[in-house]
């Protein structure tokens, strides 16, 4: 899958899953292991960098053994009978 199909695609399922409102926010590159995440926090825009037509697939945080690099996409979701956004954010790989 396209990452910005992904992206598309997941604020409709966060929005199905009983949130208010979800939208994308950002995204960084960041590498994960099971306890542990490292994010590199780059000052120029690690998205201008990306090609939105890369392909992906998601990652289960809980599976992952060996450090793996990852993209983390970030999305600002509004819970039910809340009026402020809250971060959440979850892990792609680049197929």
């Amino acid at each position: 899958m396209k990452l910005n199909e992904y992206i598309v695609k997941r604020e409709i399922e966060l929005v199905e899953e009983g949130n208010r409102s979800a939208k994308y926010r950002s995204l960084n590159e960041a590498t994960l292991k099971v306890g542990y995440t490292t994010i590199m926090l780059d000052l120029t825009s690690f998205e201008n960098k990306l090609d939105e037509n890369i392909e992906i697939e998601p990652v289960d945080e809980l599976t992952v053994e060996k450090p793996i690099d990852v993209i983390e996409l970030n999305f600002n979701i509004v819970k039910p009978r809340c009026k402020k956004p809250v971060y959440y954010s979850e892990y792609v790989r680049i197929v």
